[in-house]
């Protein structure tokens, strides 16, 4: 190997181990990602996501169709901000 060969892939590879470090600081140190979870929802108060089941399909589905009915809505939150 010559010498531009060698510190191409010496650039190259200290590229590569700053990206992981940076990448690594971000997400398990900074935690600077958003994390999407359901909540509960009251159709009579808010605006909802309606989930049906369908019995066809899941075996713990209730035969009554008013029970079926499952309301939520989406929340996202930066993952930092939620306690262990």
């Amino acid at each position: 190997m010559d010498k531009n060969s060698k510190i191409l892939f010496s650039c190259f590879f200290l590229l590569i181990a700053v990206i992981t470090a940076v990448s690594l600081y971000k997400f398990f140190i900074f935690k600077d990602y958003y994390i999407e979870f359901e909540i509960a929802c009251d159709p009579e108060i808010e605006e909802c996501l309606v989930y049906e089941c369908d019995p066809s399909e899941d075996e713990a589905c209730p035969e009554d169709p008013e029970e079926r009915i499952y309301y939520y809505n989406l929340m996202e939150k930066k993952a930092g901000d939620i306690p262990l």
